[in-house]
């Protein structure tokens, strides 16, 4: 009798473990669920300087970043944007012309750790048609970055911030085919879809 105790004293207790790993893996795999979804973050900064704009006399700027996960500690970096240069007024820089340039940037941001949040370095490239209203000439223009930053994510917000230094080019003298050192500093808040 005592051993028959013993066997089902042995199977309970093995029951209950399995049972608890199991809830464990399901407990982590709703982290990786949640840690998986894309998210698009706009770019505050530039939506200041965009909406304090009159439009016949500033340019403007348009920012998004979409960061889609390929893992837990890399994602795929988009970011689509589009400038309306017009010289009466730069906030920053001074070219003298009026101009547009729309395109997109590409790279892969790698987390320091495995939850897609917390310091991170991101490699990224870019191509861009840039177009000269006051020269009446076309340009494809063309950058190479590296970012260091730090993402925070909660249940529905995620904020980054980084900085990144890189170089750029053109194909014809809008940009020159000189290569320009560049540098950037991006704050994004972002929303998960």
């Amino acid at each position: 009798m005592e051993k028959i105790i013993w066997i089902i004293a042995i199977f309970i207790s093995a029951n209950n473990f399995c049972f608890s790993q199991e809830e464990t893996i399901k407990e982590t795999n709703k982290i990786v669920q949640k840690n998986m979804e894309t998210i698009i973050y706009i770019h505050p900064v530039s939506g200041i300087y965009t909406s304090s704009i009159d439009a016949e006399q500033m340019g403007v700027c348009l920012y998004l970043t979409i960061e889609n996960p390929l893992n837990l500690s890399q994602s795929l970096i988009i970011k689509p944007s589009a400038w309306i240069n017009v010289p009466e007024f730069q906030m920053f820089g001074s070219h003298p012309d009026h101009y547009t340039r729309l395109g997109s940037d590409i790279g892969l941001r790698s987390y320091s750790n495995k939850k897609r949040a917390g310091f991170y370095s991101q490699l990224q490239m870019g191509v861009f048609y840039i177009r000269n209203v006051t020269e009446n000439t076309n340009d494809i223009g063309f950058d190479a970055m590296i970012y260091f930053g730090y993402s925070k994510k909660t249940s529905k917000l995620s904020i980054f911030f980084d900085v990144g230094l890189g170089c750029t080019f053109g194909t014809n003298p809008i940009l020159s085919k000189e290569v320009f050192l560049i540098s950037d500093v991006n704050v994004g808040i972002g929303f998960k879809l």
